[in-house]
């Protein structure tokens, strides 16, 4: 029989089977493969992202990569994300855009000074969890070294940005699990039931 043949109570069993087999398989891979072009775009670099969820408390998300302002394309992050969204994921790069360039004009052979921000650095993950105070991070000092201040800042901003890469994988695996889904995924696959509702 098919779905729409199904008694209600029938119906209800092939969308609970449905749900538990799209929550099972869950992958992600969408939300990471849009997350890696998109921090690309912010400046990461060979980007990994790790990730664990969603009902323990352990879970969460995080990422290696290397950073540079010299790879910033912030043009391009509104191809990802809207206008709002955009404003979140840029604080501290328009930040470090605009005062690189000062540092930039300073002479190579001044002496080592410290600087307001951060112009690289490489996140590498520890430990056994998937979170965000799980990166170990490393600065590229150069001519300039940052400041404590500028440091904690470009900490709080990956920190950030992995919450938001946690919020999305669970609200797509939310969205794979839901009903709506479910039910779609059972007309698009055809399935075949019995009258009790279990796939044949």
């Amino acid at each position: 029989m098919k779905y729409h043949e199904l008694s209600d109570e029938a119906k209800r069993k092939a969308v609970e089977w449905m749900q538990g087999r799209n929550g099972e398989y869950f992958d992600g891979d969408y939300v990471i493969d849009e997350w890696k072009n998109l921090l690309g775009r912010l400046g990461f670099i060979d980007a990994n992202i790790f990730w664990s969820g969603f009902c323990s408390q352990g879970d969460g998300a995080c990422f290696s990569a290397s950073w540079s302002v010299d790879w910033l394309e912030l043009e391009k992050v509104p191809d990802y994300t809207n206008e709002k969204r955009a404003k979140e994921l840029v604080i501290y790069p328009e930040k470090v855009r605009g005062l690189y360039k000062l540092l930039s004009t300073v002479e190579e052979d001044e002496e080592d000074f410290e600087s307001p921000i951060v112009v690289g650095a490489s996140l590498e993950h520890r430990g056994h969890y998937y979170h965000d105070n799980s990166i170990d991070y490393t600065f590229d000092t150069g001519n300039a070294y940052a400041t404590q201040e500028a440091e904690d800042e470009f900490k709080d901003w990956c920190q950030d940005l992995m919450r938001m890469i946690y919020r999305d994988l669970e609200a797509e695996y939310e969205w794979v699990t839901g009903k709506e889904y479910a039910v779609e995924a059972i007309e698009w696959n055809d399935y075949n039931f019995n009258e009790e509702g279990e796939v044949e």
